[in-house]
């Protein structure tokens, strides 16, 4: 599905037009990594190699580049400078989804 076939579909299937946040962010993937929209031009000091550098959208969940960026910066900002401070022992339960329901009943989490 196309963008705009999205928007036609949202004007057609919602009762309201659709929040501004969303119109932007479709905007911003779109012109994610476009040089036309522009770019930095970059050199490194010591090897003097250059290239151009398109900017990118910085959205918060729609561009699987950018939040893939964002997750490792995060995941190197944990694993280099806040989990070696500390011994860590993680263990993760997983329960069936048709069970899920019943787990904050059984220890007492349902509020």
């Amino acid at each position: 599905m196309h963008v705009a076939d999205f928007y036609r579909h949202a004007r057609e299937a919602y009762d309201g037009p659709l929040p501004k946040y969303v119109t932007e962010e479709f905007r911003k993937y779109r012109e994610c990594g476009d040089f036309s929209r522009g770019f930095v031009h970059v050199e490194c000091p010591a090897c003097r190699h250059d290239m151009a550098v398109a900017f990118s959208c910085k959205t918060q969940g729609l561009c699987p580049s950018c939040a893939g960026r964002r997750v490792a910066g995060t995941a190197a900002h944990l694993v280099d400078g806040v989990l070696t401070a500390v011994p860590v022992r993680r263990y993760v339960l997983a329960f069936p989804y048709e069970l899920s329901g019943l787990v904050p009943r059984i220890y007492g989490m349902d509020g």
